[in-house]
């Protein structure tokens, strides 16, 4: 069975083998987290008003967790709030954060079935449907989540975890059907029905993480009232329906929640953009609203199933009201009760219920236990280890710049392209002077999960004493890169915590000796700054010092620096350098012209260009600088998002 995961699965394998935030708006609370001396499991409960909103302020009191009939004592409890892009500036929309890290956001995978999707006169429309439907809900993730693209078939349309709502759109843009004539030789259903497994396989680990699936299809699996069905239809038949039942044994282990939008049910939002609103209509109750086929996958894991145009946009805002607002339930497994026989192996029932009327719970059906891990003959390092998951490890809290320039090639004397890495390691302050040993691990994929560069350091640093109860450690590196766009993976292990963690970020590295005008990455140094292993890493490549801060008060001293470069073989004209700052509202409060002259272009065709941030005339609350160079009709942009204090 071909697995159309190439941007997540391969780098996995890669990792395998190896082994043999931005601008804080608005804050992300982080989901508690249970350690005890039993072996906890922790359930996330969504609690919805009849009018399908979120109930918050609930209490440990108020739930009643059953597992297979008996009353569970609950453990652990806490309540979990995240944003979306409605509770930030508009331009979280379009503007990337520059700073990224593994902050537990939501995790959503976009699984666009093609493989069903009919290619016959209405393929345009449909196309259009999903890229539309797709597209509304990218542009309501919020700052700290991640999302992934998959198709069932086209390889081209699949996009690694990631927060930059551009190259999700770009994954779903190469979105097309793929349903073969009747009479091909193998089953579509079982093969869609398998990836959505694989999938959801994939996204086991990581518990605690709110997961969804957005199932993109014109046909939802639906496991069998019983198994084996009461009238054999034939051996292919049965081998679908076991792939079936395995997919719906993985989304009980994995704990996702599935909402499906229908395209077949969707299309006028594809054959009619314009005739069909989007706007949110008047509130409904919920329990009508969204419903689900019985027995479905999204019917399963506490999703729903949309196909009606009218309810879409509601549908979309609901999506985001479920995966933002949820209550994490934690109880000790009790031995497993033998309940008679159960088409999903190994099922532990899940009933929960809330001593208040009225109010509607969201919550998977059951739970199966995870398979067990093999110990491997030859453990990975902790900073290989760090690497192996699809989702960042976040027992070691990390986040990371990073900012492509071009430098000059030391041997061939050729123009060649680098990437700047800033990594901070966020670490509990200490009661006195102390020491700690990071090891740091850097790995650049191409965007269908082939290797292309790697880096290691090591490095020991003093901690002092401070009043604040974390501190940062910021670890400087560079790893080159041919232009194109690589997806990063970094990971670091510190010694004193005895802890590893991982970040992931997408890098796009231009041509800078081709584009007319082009701008490197942006560095960002501040005054005070951060603690800083071996400061004069970067220093070939900017006259700073950067920093992954980027939250700020009046008495800071930031400085965004950047290069300049004209490509091509013409002659080098004066650019145009336009510095804006927005606010929360989307508003320009600071703007600022300059020009950058033919003289100071100097080889490779270059020019420095630095900005100071206004920070004393600006009002508290997360900002927007973008940076634009003109050329001409040529134009270059770079943004950064910042808070102020």
């Amino acid at each position: 069975m071909r697995l159309n995961l190439p941007a997540i699965a391969a780098v996995v394998a890669a990792m395998s083998m190896a082994g043999s935030t931005g601008a804080q708006q608005p804050q992300t609370q982080r989901p508690p987290t249970f350690r005890a001396a039993v072996d906890i499991v922790q359930i996330d409960v969504t609690v919805l008003g009849p009018d399908g909103k979120p109930v918050h302020g609930l209490m440990r009191e108020d739930f009643t967790l059953i597992e297979d009939g008996e009353p569970q004592p609950i453990l652990g409890f806490g309540e979990v709030n995240i944003p979306d892009a409605t509770d930030g500036p508009a331009w979280l929309r379009d503007a990337a954060p520059d700073v990224r890290t593994a902050t537990d956001g939501r995790v959503l995978a976009f699984f666009l079935d093609d493989y069903t999707t009919p290619d016959d006169l209405k393929t345009r429309a449909r196309v259009e449907t999903v890229k539309r439907i797709a597209n509304e809900v990218i542009d309501r993730m919020g700052p700290t989540d991640v999302a992934a693209v998959v198709c069932v078939f086209d390889k081209r349309c699949a996009q690694d975890f990631t927060s930059d709502r551009a190259l999700l759109k770009a994954a779903v843009g190469h979105f097309y059907p793929k349903q073969f004539p009747l009479g091909f030789p193998y089953d579509w259903n079982r093969h869609a029905a398998g990836d959505a497994g694989k999938l959801l396989q994939n996204l086991t680990e990581r518990a605690g993480r709110r997961k969804a699936i957005i199932y993109v299809t014109v046909q939802e699996p639906v496991r069998p009232e019983m198994w084996p069905p009461p009238v054999a239809n034939g051996l292919g038949a049965n081998v679908t329906l076991q792939q079936m039942i395995r997919t719906f044994e993985e989304a009980m282990r994995a704990r996702v929640t599935v909402y499906t939008l229908n395209t077949a049910g969707l299309l006028p939002l594809g054959e009619d953009a314009a005739g069909v609103s989007l706007t949110d209509g008047p509130g409904r109750d919920v329990k009508q609203a969204f419903a689900s086929i019985p027995r479905s996958l999204s019917g399963e894991t506490g999703g729903f199933s949309v196909r009606n145009p009218k309810q879409f946009a509601d549908a979309v805002t609901q999506i985001f009201r479920e995966t933002g607002s949820y209550y994490l339930l934690g109880y000790e497994l009790p031995p497993k009760k033998d309940t008679g026989y159960n088409m999903l192996g190994g099922l532990r029932q899940i009933e929960v219920r809330v001593n208040r009327p009225g109010l509607v719970i969201k919550t998977h059906r059951g739970y199966i236990d995870p398979k067990p891990e093999k110990t491997p003959a030859h453990p990975p390092s902790p900073t290989d280890a760090a690497l192996a998951g699809i989702l960042p490890k976040t027992d070691l809290p990390l986040r990371v710049a990073v900012a492509p320039f071009a430098v000059r090639d030391a041997k061939s004397g050729k123009l060649a392209s680098t990437v700047a890495i800033v990594l901070g390691v966020r670490e509990p302050a200490p009661g006195e002077r102390t020491l700690d040993h990071l090891d740091v691990q850097v790995r650049a994929f191409t965007q269908r999960g082939d290797a292309r560069g790697m880096t290691t350091q090591q490095a020991t640093v003093t901690i002092p004493p401070g009043k604040d109860d974390e501190v940062t450690i910021e670890v400087l590196s560079e790893l080159r890169l041919n232009p194109g766009l690589y997806a990063l993976r970094l990971s670091a292990a510190s010694e004193r915590m005895g802890r590893e963690g991982s970040v992931y970020a997408d890098v796009n590295v231009p041509d800078f000796t081709s584009a007319p005008v082009s701008l490197s990455g942006v560095l960002l140094e501040s005054t005070p700054g951060l603690i800083v292993t071996a400061r004069d890493t970067l220093a070939s490549i900017a006259p700073v010092i950067p920093t992954t801060l980027r939250d700020f008060t009046v008495t800071h001293r930031a400085i965004a620096f950047l290069t300049v470069y004209q490509g091509g073989k013409g002659v080098v004209a004066p650019v145009t350098m336009k510095a804006r700052i927005l606010d929360s509202a989307n508003q320009t409060v600071v703007e600022a012209t300059s020009m950058l002259v033919a003289s100071q272009f100097g080889a490779p065709r270059a020019a420095n260009y630095e900005y100071q941030l206004p920070l004393t005339r600006l009002a508290p609350g997360p900002h927007l600088l973008r940076l634009e160079a003109a050329l001409g009709s040529a134009t270059a942009r770079r943004d950064i998002q910042f808070t102020l204090r």
